[in-house]
């Protein structure tokens, strides 16, 4: 596909060039791939263009919906994110040319004249296409995007796992020649739509050259892990430069059989020897020894083989780790990741692997690797790494510790503020919300955890006390605390689960981050208790203050190296370590240490098991003796006068003891002499030296006892580290002589017990079992926290108001959503009609047609009886006939808009009277429509005559003048006139029934708003009530709350206990009771939505609605105007006219002397001037003259561009300019001569012919005006409305919301507050 699609662009429909034809239906169906070219030959290339449009900003608005889904931690649902990776993939990958080139036509043809696509052979019109600046615009953002998907769906959608999935194996090492083909495509495409057509060699020529960059690239990349398919990709991009060149050698030549020739033959010949070099390019691969030290694209082509059958195991990890020193690619440690999990089957050493380094900077491909390399090995390591488990129960638990320690804070700070003499009601609902969120969240997650790691002993602990202490649920809390592990002993060979939870086992989590290297992130309370740190001085430790300080020294080297170096994710397990304590003495212990990546760093996870109680005594030494670190009573057992003999020799105490010729595990005895209180003491040591391996660190350590008993456990290396927990009793120490020696041995018990427990603190200088004595009696006082029937009754009563005032506050906003709606489908609608005045211009047009007719008719029959030209021509009165059928059928259709007024009788009722000659002048009566149709025969039987040089037409004549300039047509312009009224009308009527509804929506919402205002004050004694519980329950239960809180900060968190609450307590006694004005709170709220619902009723009444009203109102008075203006020129002209001929035989007085009501022409001239002159008021009011656009005013008012001088003032003087005429040619007292009448004739055709091209746009700016106003109102109430439904769902529906969960959160807390002691009613 990809190949066809490239090939369509070689060339085009109508090549210059010999046996085109021929060979063009070939090159057509090898392209059909191409969609567009299935588009242009079906010619619906426009819509195809439309399609991609929609297409590609679709997916722009599905990754911005992602991207705010995910800024506001919300779900993205599947189907859609799986809807978006197919957009992509096939506007990316499979219809990547076809979309460029659609779009790049609209870029082109956005702003072109071209009526058709020049790219194609059928003939698709660009009218579709044709955009403008906008569209130019839209679709070069459209283009650019395409390139950013296509080029990061490139980039991002590859697999770089090596995994053995056969010669179809679509993973790659690296997205560069990709990404340089898809851009070579584009390139491509560019030079195909600007310069395809116009340097047809050029553009072949470049495309060549393009195509090579690709081609090489990849043969010499090889980046795709299978053979076939870097042959496939290589073959694709050779074949296309191969092609291209061929029709460059066809164009030259002139000969289109040659390409097609060269074509077919290569395409059998290429395959092997693509094939061929590829094959060579492989076996140019240097073998792993020549490479280790070169980038990783070269390093990684040599060990692929490796990676996938995973023969090296771990050393591969080796020398990928040595390769990485030198060359630090994250391509390098992604691939160690996935090595690690799919061979290895060690997923933490590949989280721990990716995890150290970071997936931030510019070089967004690998970067994304990384995440996602990180995601999937997070995901794997949530399911199998216990050692991931135990860090998460770290990051867990310490954020449940922090949410739990800032609980104690807010719930006290709760209790402060309510006994405060002036509560704060906003304080302390968000407070309560806090607390009870917070409340929630504990219980939820101390639940979750415990789930989770049912053995640890601290979330037990945390979740057993806050459910006894906070939650009041003795029993759950009191089964939580029994089942807490204390001094529980160990079996033996309980150290292989290194990483589970046992009573006493210590848990570390040291940071492996650069910046912060060696920190204590996390630790349990038994690694406190064990070296004797308070939990605020431990966390802000180091590792080596916990270490020798020879090793101490050099122990961040060595967690360095071990990082950069690591080939497994332990770094080392069951070792016999030593750790110093508080007082820097060392601490025996048995250790496992493992590495877990997490956040863009590695750390380690360390389990220390405390040995159990031994009677025995221990070194740390070198090779030659001198003591680096000793054990607390190991200098008080070789009577050593101090206390610390660090950087002593051993020597110097057992003067007989060679440690350069003892064995490691070898028992031997020494005597030793010393004074205690000047008594001298000889005594039997057993010793024994120990050597402990740490990867290539060696400590040496050296035992000693006076015990036989724990000499007998020395010979078992399983008995000698067993952890078990032995009975001090039963050891029996030979020598106590002395009370120093008392001292050492009580000493040592109480500390090694003491370890195993959590840290008890006293209260108020209670022993433990005091305390827990005294809480028991307190807990008999203590009466259960309830609800009494008038509490549940109140809240039932809160809620049910707040509930109510959520619903009427709906109703409400629904209320006026419905009437503005109703209001604006009656506005349209009525707008609709009276904007058109489709009745009023089809009878204005019916009345100048009759009145051009009958001056044309008379001007005919003048130059036909007189010998004179005529001023018009048998043409422009068949042009005439033919408008006036057109406008008597409109009349008759559009009967039904205007049958509502009653001068709409005179389309179908007898009631208009008409004069016809029938041997004597008979007058009669009929409707409009039929006298138009006797009007159109009449007329078309004088245009036979006339063509025919009759004369004999003097009845025809005398219907079609005097009743055209009768009293026929006296009755239409009065039905114009009439109609008009009717309009204004309704106009009217469409303000009334508009005011009407308007006043019915404030009448429901005054209501409404009255409803919920009384409502609301009757929830002022409910929720006091309500409030005046919590306050007495908050007064009873503050001691026994504070005692609680005081004991729980300070013995789980570690925090110093808040100052005496008895003066508090005593002042609390004497406060006023609690009164908030609730519901004034709740009314302040509410009335910003009916001081909105009045603002936008008086701005739709004075602004909108007025303005409206106003503008229906003046356009059927322009209309009417405009139209009485057309006809009375025609009347004006035809009087003029027969003014000129009344003393001569074809006068109209001479022609029909029985019948003449034309003897007073002057009379009739004068009072047509004056009605003109009457409209110039109406043409000059500022409301009217809002209707015309700029250039409209300026037509009329100053300036025309017209041929003769008198419109170059405008209309508005031309008009004055042709009574001034016609007064002039009446007046003169002379027969003028026909140049003068020829003249005045052309400037009344011109000036009609202007008048109606104004009257048609100051008829549609109008309209538009009027329409823009009616579109303003309905964005105005959209905007309203939109507002409302925002104001309910993001204002009062959360509002309401959450006063309604603060009445459910204070029965939480008056189920949860104690009721110690009985408060008096104040």
């Amino acid at each position: 596909m990809i190949l066809a699609q490239n090939i369509q662009m070689f060339w085009y429909f109508d090549m210059p060039i010999q046996n085109w034809d021929k060979y063009k239906v070939f090159w057509n169906i090898i392209s059909l791939p191409s969609i567009d070219l299935i588009a242009a030959e079906y010619q619906v290339i426009s819509h195809f263009f439309l399609g991609v449009m929609i297409f590609i900003y679709s997916i722009l608005a599905g990754l911005a919906l992602i991207l705010i889904l995910l800024y506001f931690e919300k779900k993205v649902p599947q189907i859609f994110t799986m809807a978006i990776r197919l957009f992509i993939t096939i506007a990316c990958e499979i219809l990547f040319i076809p979309i460029v080139i659609v779009l790049l036509l609209g870029v082109k043809y956005s702003n072109s004249s071209l009526e058709y696509f020049s790219e194609y052979e059928k003939a698709n019109k660009t009218d579709g296409i044709r955009l403008g600046n906008l569209g130019e615009f839209f679709c070069a953002l459209a283009v650019v995007l395409l390139v950013i998907f296509g080029v990061f769906y490139e980039a991002c959608s590859y697999e770089i796992r090596h995994v053995n999935d056969g010669i179809l194996n679509d993973g790659r090492i690296q997205a560069k020649p990709e990404v340089v083909n898809k851009v070579v495509h584009f390139c491509n495409c560019v030079l195909y739509v600007s310069i395809g057509l116009m340097n047809y060699e050029v553009m072949l020529i470049l495309m060549f050259l393009l195509y090579c960059i690709p081609s090489v690239y990849i043969v010499i990349s090889l980046h795709c892990y299978s053979r076939l398919l870097n042959t496939v990709k290589a073959f694709i991009c050779i074949d296309c430069a191969l092609i291209c060149l061929f029709f460059w050698i066809g164009y030259r030549i002139d000969d289109a059989q040659v390409t097609l020739i060269l074509t077919l033959i290569f395409q059998i010949v290429l395959i092997p020897i693509v094939k061929e070099i590829v094959d060579y390019r492989a076996r140019q691969i240097k073998p792993l020894s020549q490479v280790l030290y070169l980038k990783f694209e070269v390093f990684e082509r040599s060990i692929r083989p490796l990676l996938i059958n995973g023969t090296y195991k771990e050393t591969l990890i080796e020398k990928m780790n040595r390769n990485f020193i030198t060359h630090r690619e994250k391509l390098n440690r992604i691939s160690q990741a996935y090595y690690a999990n799919d061979v290895l089957g060690n997923c933490s050493l590949g989280l721990n692997k990716i995890f150290a380094i970071s997936h931030s900077g510019l070089n967004i491909v690998t970067n994304y690797q990384v995440f996602r390399c990180k995601k999937f090995l997070k995901t794997i390591c949530e399911t199998r790494s216990e050692s991931f488990k135990l860090y998460r129960y770290f990051l867990d638990f310490s954020k449940i510790k922090d949410t739990d320690r800032n609980f104690c804070e807010l719930y006290h700070k709760f209790f402060i503020n309510m006994l405060d003499h002036h509560p704060e009601l906003p304080k302390l609902k968000s407070l309560i919300t806090e607390v009870i969120k917070d409340l929630y969240f504990l219980e939820t997650s101390y639940s979750s955890l415990l789930m989770r790691f049912p053995n640890s002993n601290e979330v037990k602990q945390n979740y057993g006390s806050f459910m006894l202490n906070i939650i009041c649920d003795k029993e759950r809390g009191n089964r939580l605390i029994s089942r807490v592990d204390t001094l529980g002993g160990r079996k033996k060979n309980t150290i292989k689960n290194t990483l589970k939870f046992i009573s006493d086992r210590c848990f570390l989590v040291i940071s492996g981050n650069p910046s912060t290297l060696g920190k204590l992130l996390f630790f349990n309370q038994n690694l406190a208790n064990y070296l004797g740190y308070s939990y605020d001085t431990i966390k802000t430790l180091n590792i080596s203050h916990f270490l020798p300080k020879h090793l101490a020294s050099k122990h961040d080297m060595y967690l360095k190296r071990f990082l950069e170096n690591s080939i497994s994710h332990v770094a080392f397990k069951n070792s016999a370590l030593c750790l110093v304590d508080s007082q820097g003495y060392l601490c025996e212990c048995n250790a496992n240490c493992e590495v877990i990546g997490y956040e863009n760093s590695v750390n380690f996870i360390c389990a220390i098991d405390p040995l159990g109680f031994r009677i025995r005594h221990f070194c740390l030494i070198n090779e030659y003796g001198y003591i680096h670190g000793h054990s607390k009573y190991f200098a008080t057992v070789i009577f050593s006068k101090l206390k610390y003999i660090e950087g002593h020799f051993i020597q110097e105490f057992f003067i007989d003891l060679d440690i350069k010729n003892i064995q490691y595990d070898e028992i031997t005895s020494h005597i030793i002499k010393g004074q205690i209180n000047n008594i001298q003491i000889i005594k039997k040591i057993y010793v024994m030296l120990k050597e402990s391996k740490i990867k290539s660190s060696i400590l040496i350590f050296l035992y000693i006892t006076e015990d036989e008993n724990e000499v007998c456990r020395w010979g078992s290396t399983n008995d000698f580290y067993d952890m078990e927990n032995i009975n001090p009793n039963d050891n029996k120490i030979e020598t106590i002589l002395t009370e120093g020696i008392d001292e050492y041995r009580e000493s040592t018990l109480k500390k090694k017990v003491s370890i195993f427990d959590e840290k008890k603190l006293s209260f108020d200088g209670l022993s433990d079992n005091g305390l827990i004595n005294d809480r028991s009696k307190q807990n008999n006082a203590i009466k259960s926290s309830y609800l009494s029937m008038n509490d549940v009754v109140t809240i039932a009563k809160s809620t049910q108001v707040l509930k109510i005032a959520k619903i009427v506050l709906l109703m409400s906003i629904v209320i006026l959503i419905i009437t503005n709606i109703v209001i604006l489908i009656y506005i349209s609608k009525e707008v609709e009609h009276s904007n058109s005045l489709t009745a009023l211009t089809n009878l204005g047009d019916l009345g100048y047609y009759l009145s051009q007719i009958a001056l044309i008719v008379r001007s005919l029959d003048l130059g036909t009886k007189i010998n004179i030209p005529a001023f018009y021509n048998t043409i422009d009165l068949e042009n005439m006939i033919s408008n006036l059928i057109s406008s008597q059928t409109k009349l008759l259709d559009d009967f039904k808009s205007w049958s509502y007024c009653k001068d709409s009788e005179v389309v179908k009722n007898n009631v208009i009277p008409y004069s016809v000659y029938e041997n004597m002048v008979k007058t009669k009566y009929g409707s409009l429509h039929a006298i138009t149709g006797m009007f159109i025969e009449k007329s078309e039987l004088i245009l036979i005559k006339l063509r025919a040089n009759n004369t004999n037409y003097e009845n025809e004549l005398f219907f079609i003048i005097f009743n055209a300039f009768g009293s026929s047509f006296e009755h239409i312009y009065q039905a114009i006139i009439g109609l008009k009224n009717c309009e204004i009308a309704r106009v009217d009527e469409l303000s009334s029934v508009n005011n009407s509804l308007m006043f019915a929506g404030v009448g429901i919402l005054a209501v409404a708003f009255t409803f919920i205002t009384v409502y609301l004050l009757t929830i002022d004694v409910y929720l006091n009530n309500l409030w005046e519980t919590l306050h007495k329950r908050v007064m009873s239960g503050f001691i026994e709350v504070k005692l609680h809180l005081t004991e729980r900060l300070a013995h789980y968190h570690d925090l110093v206990e808040y100052s005496d609450s008895e003066p508090l307590q005593h002042s609390a006694k004497h406060q006023k009771k609690v009164r908030f004005r609730h519901s004034l709170r709740y009314l302040l709220r509410f009335s910003i939505l009916f001081i909105s619902a009045a603002i936008f009723y008086i701005v739709s009444a004075f602004v909108f609605n007025e303005s409206i009203h106003k503008f229906l109102y003046y356009r059927p008075l322009l209309t009417s105007t405009l139209i009485q203006r057309k006809i009375k020129t025609n009347e004006l002209c035809f009087f003029t006219l027969e003014n000129e001929f009344q003393y001569t035989n074809a006068s109209i007085n001479k022609l029909y002397p029985y019948f003449s009501p034309m003897q007073d022409i002057h009379n009739s001239i004068y009072e047509l001037v004056e009605l003109i002159e009457s409209t110039k008021i109406t043409l000059r009011n500022p409301n009217i003259m809002k209707f015309m656009s700029a250039d409209v005013k300026g037509f009329i008012y100053e300036k025309y561009n017209g041929t003769r001088a008198f419109m170059k003032l405008g209309t508005f003087r031309a008009l004055s300019f042709l009574m001034q005429e016609s007064l002039f040619i009446v007046m003169d007292n002379k027969i003028d001569e026909f140049y003068v009448v020829d003249d005045f004739f052309d400037e009344v055709k011109e000036y009609s012919e202007a008048t109606k091209a104004i009257s048609m746009e100051v008829n549609k700016d109008s309209k538009n005006f009027i329409n823009l106003q009616v579109s303003n109102l309905i964005y105005f109430t959209s905007v309203f409305c939109v507002m409302w439904i925002g104001l309910y769902v993001g204002f009062y529906l959360p509002y309401l919301s959450n006063e309604v969960n603060i009445t459910k959160y204070i029965t939480k807390l008056l189920m949860i507050i104690p009721n110690t002691f009985e408060i008096r009613n104040r």
